[in-house]
Parts: C-alpha cells; sequence; structure tokens
C-alpha cells in the first residue's frame, strides 16, 4: 500500500485584518478591567493598612496618656504663665484644658517615674530640713501638657526652677547629682533657649481632636466642669484622627477611662494661717507695718488693704517679704488681710486693723513745754489732702535766734524754707517768727520764751507748686527759700507760699506778682499777716488775681496764705456779736466758716465797728467746728497785729490789738475736734 501527502503552500497563516479590528477593543476592555481591578485590590489594602495604622496610633496615644494620667497627683484646668517658650503658642502664656488640651501634675522623681527603684523628689526646708523627715516636706511637681499643633498630637514636660543651694531658698530641692530630676524641660522642635533641654514628644500625626472629660470618681457618669478639673479623680480622653488615602478619607477615634491612683498630697498645706502684728514707725506716724511670719510652705502671701472702709487694695510686695506698709493720713482706720498660699492651697485669712493717731506730740530737745492744761497741747498731724498743721502754746524753750524747737519727720517736710507769722507774748507787741526748714527743723526765730503759738503754722508738703510770676522790681529771695507760688490740695483749697524781695517799701497796694491761676483764684480780697525785715509785722492782700503789699515792707515779705477759690460754696454765714458786721461784702469776704473732708475747719471775714475790749466775742462756732482747747491766731486789724482767740466752746474772742475801724479773720484755720 501507497501512502502519499499533499501540501498547500498557498494556505493564509495569522489573522485577518477584519479579526484583529474586531479582536483589539476586546483585549483593551479585558486590560483595563484588570488594571481597575488590581488598582481598587491595592487601594483597599492601604485604605485598610492605614485604617488600622490610624487607629492603632490612636490607641498608642491613649496608652501614654493613661500612664501618665494613673501618676499623675492632680488635673488641672491652667498652667498659668509659663516661661518662654514653653507657654502656648510657644510663647509665656497659660494652657488651658479648653483648647484640645490635657493639663496633669505630676511628681518628679529622680530615676523613670515607673522604675521600682525611683525617689520622689521635695522641697529643702518646707517644713523640714532635707533628711529623715523630708518627705513630710513640699512635692517638688512638674507639668505634663498634653496639646495640638499643626495636626499633631504633642507632649510637653514643665519642671519649675530649681537649686541645691546652701543656704536654701524657695526653690531648693533634697536632691543632688546624681538624684537630680530625671524629669527635663521640653520645648517644639527647633528651639534652643536655655529652658529647652530636649524637644516635645510628638504622640501621634493626622490628630483631628483631643476631648477630655472629668469626673468625680471611676463610677460617675457625671461630668464636671472643665474649670473644675482639679477636683476630679477620672478622666474620659478622646482621641480622634483622619488623612487621605488612595483619595478616601479615613477618621479614626479610641477612647479610654483613666482615673489617678496616686494619693499623694499635691502640696503641703500651709500649717496655719499667717500670724500678723502691726506697728507704727516713730518717724512716720502717717503709715502703719503689717507684718507676718513667713510659713515654710506658702509659696507666696496674698495682701490687700483698705482704708475707713473703702475698696480694698492688693498689695504688690518685694520677693521674700514678710512685712506691708500702709501710707493714709491722720485718724485713719486701716484694714488689713492677708492669706498664704501655694500652687494647690490657700490658707484661712488672718485680719487685722489699726487706728492712726490724730495728733503726734512734739518733743523738744530745746525745752520748749506746753503753757498750760486749758490751751492747745503741742503736737502735728497731716490731713489726707497733705495740709500739714501745727497746735499748741509753748513755754520756757530756748528763745535764741535761729534754734531748733523740734524736728518733724520725713513726709511732713516743706520742699523750702517757709516763714510763719506767729502769736507770742509782748515780743514785736505780740507777735513772733517761726521757720520750717526741708529738713523738718521747726526754728525759733523770734518771739520770747513767755510762750509762742504754734496754732498759725500749717502748710501743704510735697505737691506740685505752680510759680508767680514777678512784678514791680519784686524777685524771689533765695537762698533756700520758697519762691512765690500756688498749688491746690484734694478738697480745693488754694495754698500761697514764697519770700520775696527788692520791691518799693511805698507806695502800698503795689502788685508783687501774679497772676493766680483762674481756677485757685479766691473770690474776694483777702488780707493776711506777714513778717518783714527779720521781725517787724508787715501785711499782704491776694487779690482774685495778684498778691500785693498793704502795709509798709521793707527788705522782703513772708507769703504764707490757704484759701478757697470762686468756685467753693460750702460756706456757712458767722452770726457776729458786740456790733461786729462786715466791712464791706462787694470788695472783700463776709464773715463765713467752713469745714472740709480732712476736718480743716476755715474762718474768713472782714469785720469792723464793734467792741474792741479784750476778752470780747466776735461770734460762736458750732458743735462740730471747735478745738478741744484754746488756741491763738495772728491777725490783721486796721493794718497791725491783732490777736484772736478760739475757745473750746467754739467763742471766738478778740485777745489783743483789736481795731474798729476794720479787723480780718482770714488767717484762721484750724482742725476741728469737737
Amino acid at each position: 500500500m501507497r501512502f502519499s501527502s499533499t501540501t498547500n503552500h498557498n494556505r493564509s497563516q495569522g489573522f485577518t485584518l477584519i479579526e484583529m479590528l474586531v479582536i483589539a477593543p476586546l483585549v483593551i476592555i479585558t486590560i483595563s478591567g484588570f488594571v481597575a481591578l488590581m488598582v481598587s485590590m491595592v487601594g483597599d489594602v492601604l485604605v485598610t493598612r492605614d485604617q488600622n495604622n490610624l487607629t492603632y496610633e490612636a490607641q498608642d496615644s491613649l496608652d501614654r496618656i493613661e500612664q501618665d494620667a494613673r501618676l499623675s497627683v492632680q488635673f488641672l484646668n491652667t498652667t498659668e504663665a509659663l516661661p518662654s517658650p514653653q507657654g502656648i503658642n510657644d510663647g509665656t502664656g497659660a494652657f488651658t484644658n479648653t483648647q484640645n488640651t490635657l493639663i496633669l501634675s505630676s511628681v518628679a522623681t529622680d530615676e523613670n517615674p515607673r522604675s521600682d527603684t525611683r525617689w520622689l523628689i521635695y522641697y529643702a526646708n518646707q517644713p523640714y530640713p532635707c533628711g529623715d523627715q523630708e518627705t513630710y516636706n513640699r512635692i517638688f511637681l512638674i507639668k505634663v501638657i498634653y496639646y495640638i499643633k499643626n495636626n499633631a498630637l504633642w507632649r510637653r514636660v514643665v519642671v519649675p526652677d530649681w537649686n541645691n543651694n546652701n543656704p536654701v531658698d524657695a526653690q531648693t530641692i533634697c536632691a543632688s547629682a546624681p538624684y537630680t530630676p530625671w524629669q527635663q524641660n521640653t520645648c517644639s522642635p527647633g528651639y534652643t533657649a536655655s529652658r529647652c533641654q530636649t524637644e516635645d514628644m510628638k504622640v501621634m500625626d493626622n490628630v483631628q481632636s483631643l476631648d477630655v472629660k472629668y469626673y468625680s470618681d471611676p463610677n460617675s457618669s457625671t461630668e464636671i466642669p472643665k474649670e473644675q478639673a482639679t477636683t476630679a479623680t477620672t478622666i474620659d480622653v478622646t482621641v480622634s484622627g483622619s488623612k487621605t488615602t488612595a483619595g478616601r478619607p479615613i477618621t479614626s477615634s479610641a477612647s479610654v477611662r483613666a482615673t489617678k491612683i496616686n494619693n499623694i498630697t499635691a502640696e503641703a498645706t500651709p500649717l496655719n494661717a499667717p500670724t500678723v502684728t502691726h506697728s507704727q514707725p516713730s518717724d512716720r506716724p502717717d503709715r502703719a507695718v503689717f507684718s507676718w511670719n513667713d510659713l515654710a510652705l506658702a509659696s507666696q502671701y496674698n495682701v490687700s488693704y483698705s482704708i475707713n472702709g473703702g475698696s480694698w487694695t492688693n498689695a504688690t510686695l518685694d520677693e521674700n517679704a514678710t512685712s506691708y506698709t500702709v501710707t493714709a493720713w491722720r485718724g485713719a482706720t486701716i484694714s488689713f488681710k492677708i492669706t498664704a498660699s501655694n500652687s494647690t492651697y490657700t490658707s484661712s485669712e488672718t485680719t487685722d486693723i489699726i487706728t492712726l493717731p490724730l495728733w503726734t506730740a512734739i518733743s523738744s530737745p530745746s525745752g520748749w513745754v506746753d503753757y498750760a492744761s486749758t490751751f492747745a497741747t503741742r503736737a502735728f498731724t497731716r490731713t489726707q489732702d497733705g495740709v500739714v498743721v501745727l497746735k499748741g502754746l509753748i513755754k520756757d524753750g530756748t528763745a535764741t535766734w535761729d534754734t531748733p524747737i523740734f524736728t518733724l519727720p520725713e513726709g511732713y517736710r516743706p520742699d523750702e524754707r517757709l516763714i510763719f507769722y506767729v502769736g507770742a507774748y509782748n515780743a514785736g507787741s505780740g507777735y513772733g517768727r517761726i521757720d520750717v526748714l526741708p529738713n523738718g527743723e521747726v526754728r525759733f526765730m523770734q518771739g520770747t520764751a513767755t510762750w509762742m503759738s504754734l496754732d498759725s503754722i500749717r502748710f501743704l508738703a510735697d505737691d506740685s507748686w505752680t510759680n508767680l510770676t514777678m512784678q514791680n522790681s519784686w524777685i524771689n529771695y533765695g537762698s533756700g527759700y520758697a519762691p512765690l507760688s500756688v498749688a491746690s490740695d484734694g478738697s480745693g483749697r488754694t495754698h500761697v507760699k514764697g519770700l520775696v524781695r527788692n520791691g518799693p517799701t511805698s507806695p502800698t497796694h503795689t502788685i508783687i506778682g501774679g497772676p493766680i491761676p483762674a481756677a485757685m483764684q479766691p473770690p474776694k480780697q483777702t488780707i493776711l499777716p506777714g513778717v518783714t525785715s527779720g521781725t517787724a509785722f508787715a501785711s499782704y492782700d491776694i487779690k482774685p488775681t495778684d498778691v500785693v503789699t498793704r502795709s509798709a515792707v521793707t527788705t522782703y515779705i513772708s507769703t504764707n496764705a490757704m484759701f478757697y477759690p470762686t468756685s467753693y460754696s460750702g460756706w456757712t454765714n458767722l452770726t457776729m456779736q458786740n456790733s461786729w458786721v462786715a466791712y464791706n461784702n462787694t470788695i472783700y469776704n463776709s464773715p463765713q466758716y467752713t469745714k472740709s473732708s480732712d476736718d480743716i475747719v476755715t474762718v474768713k471775714g472782714l469785720i469792723k465797728s464793734g467792741t474792741v475790749a479784750n476778752g470780747t466775742i466776735l461770734a460762736n462756732l458750732p458743735a462740730g467746728y471747735r478745738p478741744s482747747k484754746k488756741m491763738i491766731f495772728s491777725s490783721v486789724a486796721n493794718s497791725h497785729h491783732a490777736r484772736i482767740d478760739i475757745a473750746s466752746n467754739g467763742n471766738i474772742t478778740i485777745e489783743g490789738g483789736g481795731d474798729a475801724a476794720w479787723m480780718s479773720l482770714d488767717e484762721i484755720s484750724f482742725i476741728a475736734e469737737q
């Protein structure tokens, strides 16, 4: 049998064009579907992975927070101000627990707090020295702060300043190398400040929020307000994260409930409230010094005071202060209160009260004593408005030119030397001269040892004065004496002072200086006594605008005046007796009296036509406007010296130099005592 085969060499191989056009789209669709399937599968894997990572990171951050919370001493609602750059926004501002923030107060240790061999660190001498009893001292605490910045959760540690000083101070701790605090101050990455020992720990990225709730105990479901965080024992913390993976948003949150197991007292409580005592400096009767014992456990003292029942003023204390001085005025009642505190506790309040003396007795090294018990006793004071007032009838001292009688303390002194015209027994027809110096010396210049009156001496201490413009060749005397100037006190009274010279001796009524500022001008012409030629009597007027001479002046004339300006309306008319009447109400002051809030009674007026015999009653001041004992004042009567007394019963009497032509009451002022 014979086999044979035949091959057709013209047969076509592969796909035809038509076949390719049909198959190609099918292949592309198949490949695209496969790629999409693969992308979807990879995306699912990435999303699942990142979802798991985000959940893990949230759980891991909560583990860290839980450890810190369990070991904390207290949950805080604020850090208060912090050293830069550890405050909020890397400044000094306080963190608060309302800002996605958790603040913990924790103990400082000499090793890792999770170590079995770690020791707590205590302050030295608070209250016991370092050693066997140091564990009873105040504990050295740190702050741990969890906060969100740039979508990340950070952990910051703030360690207070400390030292190993000997002798110890408020920052000395019972630890020395190598047993110093294990915890270190941390700051945001990139900061190189001396406080920044290391960087804040980044706990978690992609953080959306940190929510903290506070509870009074582990089983409580009633939330405590955030501002009361210090009372909580348990917190519920939720960390929420979010990110985008493979174009898909991913979110995750996790929560933990943690209870602090540390029953250590945050701070040792001050043993007692401060014990307060008060005293008065012998050289400053307008001051009260309140002192208290220094409590070892107190980090600060909170002091405030009130004067005469007014609003309370918080005192600013120097570091380590154990006393505080309050400056007031005569008769002021000063109330004082103090608490001791540290960062956790405040002691009970201790109060004290003192009333400053109305007067301070004058002790004279040159032998001056009180004249008699019926006259004002020698003393000085300073009113609420800063007016220094002297009183007293004195005798038997050294009556030698320029001899000190006594010295006023600091705060009771004029800025320049002042000359006062005073009453004196038979010296210069019944008047004398006393000077008051910037160093406080009150000097006898002219008079007699038989008796001298201090009752006309009063001046404004330590105030702002305005110099008047000199006129008619008058110039300020200089040589340490006050220039001609004016000032206003707290009650609105105008004060004039100054020693002037070189002006014309005649005619009288020439302008010395002015004009007086409009707000300080008196409503009417005022007539006052002064001193010229060392010890001679002179008088001058204060017109509404200017200071002018009245009597003949030689060499110089002294001015010292106090009066109310035109705007004052609190006057009461004096009822004149024994035919005395107002001189001229149009030009001169009407006889009137008033009393200011600092108890200074002021009398004014130009009177005429009455009985001039010694002992004649001019008028009577009512109760509340009277001195406690008789006082002697010098005045002007028809351009010469006159003596006017005011008794404890309010009678204003002529006691020498009376003149029916006219008499001035304008220089009479004193402090009411009854």
